[in-house]
């Protein structure tokens, strides 16, 4: 990151004491590449070629149009300076938000290398806004979003905050590839 914007966004990631794995900050391009030649999503382009007779270029051009569509490309400064402030806004006018027990002690002994996943039960939409305004300090999390949210300004905002779009009634298994795959790349990557 260079410029002013590059350390406008280091200082956020030091502000907010984010472990950030590199693969958050590398350039979208590179993760929409390593998912395209990825072995497990060459073979579901080959089975869906031979399954349903079509051309290698059409189905490696539906499978870019899943790339691009699944992959964000997260921008710390609209994460941690508008969705964090945005979020603090809106739930201080709806709620009394506090954080009564945070072990940061057994936080601190995870390995830098392994990930934590955190789960919730999706009982409304600001299920989403709280976790990521408490958990803010310290983590940075990224959503599965559904395709509701595909509408303009919805998306960008979204992908820019590092969230990546399902479609969660699409029972295509080469779709389903494409995104198991994209699942577990960040999950091995942080």
């Amino acid at each position: 990151m260079t410029g002013w914007l590059g350390r406008r966004a280091l200082r956020a990631i030091h502000e907010f004491r984010a472990r950030l794995a590199r693969y958050h900050l590398q350039q979208r391009r590179v993760t929409k590449a390593a998912l395209a030649e990825d072995p497990i999503v060459r073979d579901a382009i080959a089975q869906h070629v031979r399954e349903h007779g079509l051309s290698e270029t059409a189905v490696r051009r539906r499978v870019d149009e899943y790339i691009d569509e699944i992959v964000p490309q997260l921008n710390v400064l609209s994460y941690y300076r508008i969705g964090y402030n945005l979020a603090k806004v809106v739930l201080n006018l709806l709620y009394r938000v506090t954080v009564d027990y945070q072990d940061e002690a057994s936080l601190e002994r995870i390995p830098k290398r392994d990930v934590v996943v955190y789960t919730m039960n999706h009982r409304s939409n600001v299920d989403y806004v709280v976790v990521a305004y408490v958990l803010a300090y310290g983590a940075h999390v990224s959503y599965a979003v559904g395709e509701w949210a595909r509408v303009w300004p919805l998306e960008y905002v979204f992908k820019s905050f590092g969230s990546y779009f399902i479609r969660r009634g699409f029972r295509e298994p080469l779709y389903h590839a494409v995104l198991e795959r994209y699942v577990q790349l960040i999950t091995k990557n942080g």
